[in-house]
């Protein structure tokens, strides 16, 4: 634009739209240059309205250009959404694809018997390991092994050809065994061999004996058609069944029958095999051997029952016209132990709605059952029929049979009464004919010395006996001060414990840990609580009264020992002795000649004594870099009171419109300080204001002479600096000088000691702070927060005041181009 603008000015043209357009492009790029110092969050209420978009005729730039590029993942789905709509579209298939194979999954799993075959570990594949039937019926490819042994031996092994002739050759020839058993085949052999080998004429005597067994055996081919996963026609082993045929062909489907699968052979049904048969009886009579041509036909399921709740087999099971309800519970394996067995519900579908059904026990023989009905068994009810229930100050409390406790008396018999029991009056809870409870109280006391009549009890009732302890104020005592309750129970920590009769002052510190050494014995407090009267005396002032006396330090019991015995509520304070010190101790880290531990000798030792205690400073020493860590105890009610007095600061600081709002550190009741110093200083005048009076747990630290200063925040190249000497201007220009966000006149220095110091302003001359080895110098960056609403309201007004002279001049120049 500033280009345009240059190039504009030089060529003088005559036209007198130039010097309007020139203007208006000036307007443009001050507004640009206005947008940088908008904060973000926008402001309100300007005094002007600024375009959201300035539309420029043509001068040399055919459009403007955003500075931002998008990358190229966002610029494809921008440029091609249909490839991103095509994308969604084929991910939402394949997921309603994946959830529908997963129903289907599930549904096909709850049928009952569907995994028999659509197991790949079942054994359904046929087995080759078993002897050779009576009954089977040789064919082409069948291997016969023969043997004779005896007076003459003889082996062979031959296969029976297409026309179904084993060739013997020799005299003997070919002789015909197809459509033969094993045991016809056998005889006709026989005969023929008979011819050459007379041992095996019975009327020779018989020394030779003949034997026939099967070697390798034919493959017939059968197909399996209907409802199963994979129909068609399949090669199997002579000896497979009508189940290993459909193994073969993938198993049923969830819409096939296992309750009438046929095998059809020459065009009828030679034997109907009930699947459910072999799952739940075992009897496989029905599974006979297949033969060349057969066909397994697998139909449609008639009726399936949906089984659900307390039952040992929930599913879908499938039943016969001539089936029932038991006939349906066996198949499922039996009722649970916790159903309730005397009536099902069943669900029937009907021609426009559902119908609720239900059947008793004495109709499940009779019971006609429809396609589509769904069974559902109940838990029983988790309630007893015959209970009674005892709870409180007996020795045995529980649930007892009404039966053996009909009467109030023979129930706490049998109960065992504890000896603190209060007999005078019990609650018997009992339950009402519309399920509500109600109250019954007697006096028990009564009833056992048979002064009144007995309670005949009811089902579930529930009988309440309170304890005399229980219905009784716990008492406590209370002890604090010099004895060792940190040894105790946790319980115990506050000092309360429980009340116990005739108990003196001496017992009460032997259970709370005993005298602490510190503990003084010439002066024990004992507080009692006044107990309010039997009449309302609102005069009485008096809410404690006051006991002191000494004890033996060995609270021994004997002549020396006191008579005080403690009453409820007394609260005991041992004191602590008045000359008693605890050891305070300071610690010393650095560069001394002594490190470590130092005891303090008075209460009014000071920052030197300590020093000179270890040894004074060694030569590495860089004494004003030295800092002091103090411990600052403060209680919960201490804490409090500065919140809330930090609170109600902040609050009135916002009453009265003000932006500097209190902030202050959160304090623990443990938290440690730094305390600034001036060990240089305190160790040149002993005793003077900064030589500080030490507390316990102090801890010094004595750094070696540092050597460098460290210059962080807005600067060009923060970084670590050998100390040589100079100003903060020096350091700052080492770094590279101040970035453009920089707030100079908020530049602080944090020196190694842990005091602060900032640039100062006084008019038009700034002070800075003086710079010492291990210093750290911060330069503060501006926020959002710096650009005030007054100050972008200067600005405004300072370029609309920049915009007005630059029309006035675009117009007189065009007053004098007309002249």
């Amino acid at each position: 634009m500033i280009l345009n603008f240059q190039k504009a000015i030089k060529s003088k043209s005559k036209n007198t739209s130039t010097p309007i357009l020139l203007a208006i492009m000036m307007v443009c790029f001050s507004f640009k240059t206005f947008a940088q110092f908008i904060p973000s969050q926008g402001i309100p209420n300007l005094p002007i309205d600024i375009p959201a978009n300035i539309q420029l005729p043509n001068l040399g730039s055919s459009r403007i250009q955003s500075g931002s590029r998008l990358d190229d993942q966002p610029r494809k789905q921008i440029l091609d959404p249909l490839e991103k709509a095509k994308q969604d579209s084929t991910k939402k298939a394949d997921e309603l694809e994946l959830k529908s194979n997963k129903e289907k999954e599930e549904f096909r799993n709850r049928i009952f018997g569907y995994s028999l075959f659509h197991n790949t570990k079942s054994g359904f594949g046929g087995s080759l390991k078993i002897a050779t039937p009576k009954n089977y019926i040789l064919g082409p490819d069948d291997e016969l092994l023969i043997e004779v042994s005896g007076i003459s031996v003889f082996q062979d092994k031959k296969i029976i050809t297409p026309e179904g002739f084993i060739r013997m050759g020799g005299t003997i020839g070919n002789i015909n065994v197809a459509g033969k058993s094993i045991d016809q085949a056998k005889s006709i052999i026989l005969n023929k061999l008979s011819e050459i080998y007379s041992s095996l004429r019975s009327d020779n005597g018989g020394g030779s004996v003949l034997s026939l067994t099967l070697g390798n055996f034919k493959t017939v081919r059968v197909s399996v058609l209907g409802e199963v996963s994979k129909p068609g026609t399949y090669p199997v082993s002579a000896f497979a069944t009508i189940s290993n045929a459909i193994y073969e062909a993938g198993g049923i489907t969830e819409y096939g029958t296992m309750r009438d699968v046929r095998l059809i052979r020459g065009n009828k049904v030679v034997a109907n095999l009930d699947i459910y048969d072999i799952l739940v009886n075992g009897n496989s009579k029905n599974d006979v051997n297949l033969r060349d041509q057969d066909v397994v036909q697998v139909g449609n399921f008639s009726n399936r029952i949906i089984l659900e709740g307390k039952i040992k087999k929930n599913g879908i099971f499938e039943i016969l016209p001539t089936e029932n309800i038991k006939d349906l519970i066996n198949y499922a394996g039996g009722f649970t132990n916790d159903s309730y067995s005397s009536k099902l519900k069943i669900i029937r579908n009907t021609d426009k709605q559902k119908k609720l059904m239900e059947v008793g026990k004495e109709d499940f023989g009779t019971f006609k059952l429809q396609d589509g009905d769904v069974i559902k068994i109940d838990p029983i009810l988790e309630k007893f029929e015959n209970l009674v229930s005892i709870s409180g100050a007996i020795y045995r409390p529980g649930d007892f049979a009404l039966e053996e406790n009909k009467t109030l008396s023979v129930l706490v018999k049998n109960a065992d009464l504890k000896e603190d029991a209060f007999t005078g009056r019990i609650n018997v809870i009992r339950l009402r004919d519309d399920l509500s409870k109600e109250n019954i109280s007697v006096n028990l006391s009564d009833i056992l010395l048979k002064k009144s009549l007995d309670l005949e009890l009811k089902k579930d009732d529930q009988v309440i006996i309170l304890s005399k302890v229980n219905i009784r104020e716990k008492f406590y005592v209370r002890i604090q001060g010099a004895v060792n309750l940190d040894t105790k129970p946790k319980e115990n920590e506050t000092g309360y414990f429980e009340y116990i009769a005739g108990e003196s002052v001496e017992d009460l510190i032997l259970r709370a840990g005993g005298l602490k050494s510190s503990a003084s014995t010439a002066r024990i407090d004992v507080f009692r609580q006044k107990l309010p009267t039997q009449t309302d005396d609102n005069t009485q002032n008096e809410k404690f009264e006051k006991f002191s006396f000494a004890i033996g330090r060995d609270l021994f019991v004997g002549p020396s020992a006191t008579t005080f015995i403690l009453k409820p509520y007394d609260q005991v304070y041992v004191r602590f002795a008045p000359n008693f010190e605890k050891n305070e101790t300071v610690l010393i880290e650095g560069q001394v000649v002594y490190e470590g531990e130092f005891p303090l000798l008075t209460k009014d030792q000071k920052l030197s004594d300590i020093i000179k205690s270890a040894g004074g400073l060694n030569a590495q020493a860089y004494a004003k870099g030295a800092t002091l860590i103090r411990k600052i105890k403060l209680s919960e009610f201490e804490i409090n009171q500065r919140n809330k007095t930090i609170a109600e600061q902040s609050d009135n600081s916002l009453d009265k419109k003000d932006l500097d709002v209190v902030k202050a550190a959160d304090v623990s009741l443990n938290k440690e300080e730094s305390i600034d110093i001036d060990l240089e200083s305190a160790l040149a005048n002993p005793g003077s204001a900064g030589d500080l009076i030490l507390q316990d747990g102090d801890l010094i630290r004595i750094p070696k002479l540092l050597q460098t200063v460290r210059v962080q925040g807005e600067v060009l190249y923060p970084r670590l600096s050998v100390f040589q000497g100079g100003n903060l201007l020096d350091y700052i220009s080492s770094s590279g000088g101040y970035t453009s966000i920089a707030k100079k006149q908020s530049t602080w220095i944090r020196y190694a000691n842990g005091t602060v110091s900032r640039t100062k302003r006084f008019l038009f001359f700034k002070s800075y702070p003086r710079v010492e080895p291990g210093s750290e110098i911060f330069v503060v960056g501006k926020t959002k927060s710096d650009v005030t609403f007054q100050q972008v309201a200067r600005d405004v007004a300072t370029i609309t005041g920049i915009l007005a002279g630059i029309v006035n001049v675009a117009l007189i120049y065009t007053l004098v181009n007309k002249q």
